[in-house]
């Protein structure tokens, strides 16, 4: 029996449990990245391949197909085929990349309910009201997680850098060159 847990492949055998750090990539994932790219930095596509494989992910789904696409419904397309994977903080990177300091990034980062949770309004509810959503009240954290610009850019590992110690970030910056073979 196999099953995906943080993208990381676990193998469950009778009581024995084996891990390999083995990425499990989904074919929904490249055909989204791969229309993603198709747009680039334009703000739509009608791509035949790219709309082939935007489709497959739709008509899989019982969606109608499209005819042509835009990064908006590519972004929304990804938070619906990968909810709770886990994967929506990289698109928002993505996002942030692409777009820099927009207002378009800013208001999906900032618009979300980090740490709040729901609790029981009254302990002594019964079994049957602790099951509606009356019973319960939304409560806004004490210390709120607000993203900055310096959040946005992760560090490079430490291991990264000792094995290569021109990616430490006092280092000049250094455009990279195609070069034809």
């Amino acid at each position: 029996m196999f099953l995906v847990i943080k993208r990381m492949l676990v193998i469950r055998y009778q009581t024995r449990q084996l891990r390999s750090n083995q990425y499990v990539l989904r074919l929904a994932d490249v055909y989204l990245i791969y229309a993603e790219a198709t747009i680039g930095a334009g703000s739509s596509t009608s791509d035949p391949l790219a709309l082939q494989y935007y489709n497959a992910i739709r008509t899989r789904a019982g969606l109608s197909t499209k005819t042509s696409i835009t990064y908006e419904e590519i972004y929304n397309e990804r938070r619906v085929e990968f909810g709770m994977e886990g994967m929506n903080f990289f698109d928002v990177k993505r996002r942030f990349y692409r777009e820099g300091h927009t207002i378009g990034s800013w208001f999906l980062i900032n618009g979300e309910l980090r740490n709040y949770k729901y609790q029981l309004i009254d302990n002594s509810a019964d079994d049957i009201e602790r099951n509606t959503m009356a019973a319960y009240e939304l409560v806004a954290p004490t210390t709120p997680v607000v993203p900055t610009v310096e959040k946005m850019f992760l560090p490079i590992p430490a291991t990264d850098v000792i094995s290569n110690p021109l990616l430490a970030p006092t280092e000049e910056a250094v455009d990279y060159v195609l070069q034809n073979e």
